[in-house]
C-alpha cells in the first residue's frame, strides 16, 4: 500500500528507455493520440501531417514531464498547440487529457512509470496545457468576432446585392457557429440568437427574441454572476467601452446542468463610428470547468478514501496557526496502522484497501466535519487536525473509543470466515506551543508518533515538549550516522579483558567510538540502538569485523604468534 516513488529519483523506476524507443512511442502515442483528437473536429490536414505534429508534442510532453522539476510551460504550448492545429471538437480537449493520463502515464511501452511522482508530474504539466488550450481557444474567438461583426454590420447595408451576400455570409456564420451569439438593440431588446445560444441557455430561439436581456441575464445566470454582464452594459452602449468579458456560471434547470460559460459582449459602430448596436458571444467552458475541477480534487482529496491529502492538511494546518487569534487553540494526531504490510501481503491488496477504507470511516465517525479535517498520508497513514478542541481530555477520549473500535475483529468479504483487525499507533499535539511554525507542529507530531511506535505500538503518545527535543537530537544523530561511518568519524577502540585469578590479558574486546564534530567522543550505547532502526547496523557490524581482522592480522605480522 506503501508507494515510496515521490522523489526526484522517482523516474529511474520507469521501464528503461532509449532514444529510439522513446521516439517509437511518441511516434505510436501521436498516431493514436490523431485518431483520438479528430472524432470530433474538422482539420485542414493530412492524417500523417496531423500525426508528425502530435508525434513532436508528444516527446515535448514526455521531456517535461520526466524532466525535474518538470517544465510546465511546454503544457501551456501544447495546448496553443492543439488550438492551431483546429482540434477544438467538443470532445477534442478531454479526449486528449483522457488519453495522455491513461496512456502516457504507465501505458504499454510508455517510458514514464505509473508512480506517485510521475502522477504529480503529469498533473502538474497538463493543468497549464488545459489553460495554455483555454486560451488560445478565446484568443481565436476574439479573432473571429471581427468577421462576425463584419457580417452582422453588412447585413444592414442598403445596397440589395452587397446586403444579400453579407447576409449569406453572416447566416452562414451566424447559423453554424460553435459558440452562442445574440444580437440586441441598444436599448437590450433581443433582436437574434442562433442555435447555440438557445441550447446553452436551454430556452428556444423564438423565447428569446424581443426579449429584454437584462431580464434573460437575471433568469439564466446564477445571482452571483448576473453584475458581471449587466454593470458595464450601459457603458457599452453609450460607446464608452468597446468590449467586456466575463467568465459566468448559467443555473441549472430542470432539464440540464449548470453551464460555465465565457461571456463576451462587443459594441459594433455604423459607417460613421457612432455606436449600433450590441453583439454577446458566450462559449461553453463546461468542459474544461469540470476537468480543471476534477485535477483539482485530485490534489486535494485521496481517490480510495475520499479524505482530504496531506497538501490540503498541510495548506489547512498552515492557515489555522498562522492566523490564528489570541487562544485559539488546535490538535493534531498523527495515526499509523501497525504492521499493515501483514495484512496487506497475507491477505491481499484488495483486503488491505478494504481495512483503510474501513479506518477513514472510523476517523469521520470519531472526528466529523466542521470542527475536524481528516486525512489520508502517505501508505497507511493517517492524520485528524482539530480545529477546535473542547479539550485535551476530548481529543484523547476519542482517540482511545477509536482505537478500541477498529481493534475488533471486521470482516472485508461478508462470505468468508477471513477477518482483520487494525491497530494503531498515535502521535498527539495538543495546542500549539507558542511560536511553533506549522511545519516545526506537524514534525513534532510525527516525533511523537514516533516515540508511540517505539514504544510498543498499539497505543497513544503525547506531545512533551523536553521528551521531543531528546527525541529529536536523537533522530537527527540517526540521520548523521551514515555520513559519519563514510567520512571515518566512527573509529574503534580496544580494551584489554583480564583473567583476574592470574592478572594476565586473555582477550582484547573492540569497541565502536563516534568521534563527533560538536558532541565529542559517543561511545556505541548512544548510537548503536539507532544504527538498529535506521538499518545501518549491518554496515556497521561489517566495517568493525574487517577493520579488526586487519590489524590483527598486522599485529601478527609484526608480532609474531
Amino acid at each position: 500500500m506503501t508507494d515510496d516513488s515521490t522523489g526526484p529519483q522517482a523516474n529511474r523506476g520507469r521501464p528503461a528507455d532509449n532514444t529510439a524507443t522513446r521516439a517509437r512511442f511518441s511516434r505510436d502515442f501521436g498516431t493514436r493520440w490523431a485518431s483520438v483528437a479528430v472524432r470530433t473536429s474538422q482539420v485542414p490536414f493530412t492524417r500523417t501531417e496531423l500525426v508528425d505534429e502530435l508525434t513532436a508534442a508528444s516527446a515535448a510532453l514526455i521531456d517535461a514531464i520526466t524532466a525535474d522539476p518538470p517544465r510546465t510551460e511546454v503544457g501551456a504550448a501544447i495546448g496553443r498547440q492543439l488550438v492551431n492545429l483546429y482540434l477544438t471538437g467538443t470532445e477534442a480537449l478531454g479526449d486528449s487529457i483522457r488519453l495522455l493520463y491513461t496512456e502516457l502515464l504507465g501505458g504499454e511501452g510508455s517510458p514514464i512509470a505509473d508512480t506517485a511522482r510521475n502522477r504529480a508530474a503529469v498533473t502538474a504539466v497538463i493543468t497549464p496545457l488545459t489553460t495554455g488550450y483555454i486560451d488560445a481557444l478565446r484568443e481565436s474567438l476574439f479573432s473571429d468576432q471581427e468577421l462576425v461583426k463584419m457580417a452582422a454590420f453588412q447585413a444592414r447595408d442598403n445596397e440589395s446585392i452587397r446586403r444579400q451576400e453579407s447576409e449569406a455570409r453572416f447566416r452562414g456564420v451566424f447559423d453554424n457557429a460553435p459558440i452562442g451569439i445574440g444580437i440586441a438593440d441598444k436599448t437590450g431588446k433581443i433582436l437574434q440568437v442562433n442555435q447555440a445560444m438557445a441550447d446553452m441557455l436551454g430556452r428556444s430561439i423564438a423565447d428569446l427574441t424581443g426579449r429584454d436581456s437584462g431580464k434573460v441575464v437575471t433568469d439564466v445566470v446564477v445571482p452571483k454572476d448576473q453584475q458581471k454582464i449587466l454593470a458595464n452594459f450601459p457603458q457599452l452602449v453609450g460607446g464608452d467601452i468597446e468590449r467586456y468579458t466575463a467568465e459566468v456560471e448559467m443555473a441549472a434547470t430542470e432539464d440540464a446542468d449548470p453551464v460555465w460559460t465565457n461571456v463576451s459582449v462587443t459594441l459594433v459602430r455604423d459607417a460613421s463610428g457612432r455606436p449600433s448596436f450590441p453583439m454577446m458571444l458566450v462559449e461553453n467552458l463546461s468542459e474544461q470547468h469540470l476537468l480543471g475541477r476534477a485535477l483539482q480534487q485530485q490534489v486535494v482529496t485521496d481517490e480510495l478514501t475520499k479524505l482530504a491529502t496531506a497538501r490540503r492538511l498541510e495548506s489547512e494546518l498552515r492557515d489555522l496557526v498562522l492566523n490564528a487569534k489570541p487562544g485559539r487553540r488546535i490538535a493534531l494526531c498523527l495515526f499509523d496502522i501497525d504492521g499493515f504490510r501483514v495484512i496487506n501481503d497475507g491477505l491481499g491488496k484488495q483486503v488491505g484497501d478494504v481495512m483503510l477504507k474501513r479506518m477513514a470511516d472510523k476517523l469521520r465517525e470519531y472526528f466529523p466535519e466542521p470542527d475536524n479535517l481528516v486525512a489520508r498520508l502517505a501508505g497507511d497513514g493517517f492524520a485528524v487536525l482539530v480545529r477546535r478542541p473542547r479539550t485535551d481530555a476530548a481529543v484523547i477520549s476519542a482517540v482511545d473509543q477509536l482505537l478500541e473500535d477498529v481493534a475488533e475483529a471486521h470482516y472485508p468479504d461478508p462470505s468468508s470466515e477471513v477477518s482483520a483487525a487494525i491497530c494503531c499507533s498515535v502521535g498527539i499535539v495538543l495546542d500549539s506551543t507558542p511560536g511553533m511554525q506549522p511545519d516545526e507542529l506537524q514534525r513534532a507530531a510525527e516525533v511523537t508518533l514516533h516515540r508511540a511506535k517505539m514504544s510498543g505500538k498499539a497505543q497513544w503518545v503525547v506531545f512533551d515538549p523536553e521528551t521531543y527535543q531528546r527525541d529529536k537530537d536523537r533522530l537527527t544523530l540517526g540521520a548523521l550516522l551514515p555520513g559519519a561511518l563514510e567520512n571515518g568519524q566512527i573509529v574503534i577502540r580496544y580494551q584489554p579483558a583480564r583473567q583476574l585469578a592470574e592478572k594476565s590479558v586473555a582477550a582484547i574486546r573492540s569497541v565502536l567510538q563516534w568521534e563527533h564534530p560538536t558532541l565529542g567522543v559517543l561511545d556505541d550505547q548512544e548510537f548503536i540502538g539507532l544504527a538498529e532502526e535506521t538499518g545501518l547496523v549491518v554496515a556497521l557490524g561489517k566495517e568493525l569485523i574487517e577493520r579488526v581482522c586487519a590489524h590483527a592480522a598486522e599485529w601478527q605480522r609484526r608480532l609474531g604468534e
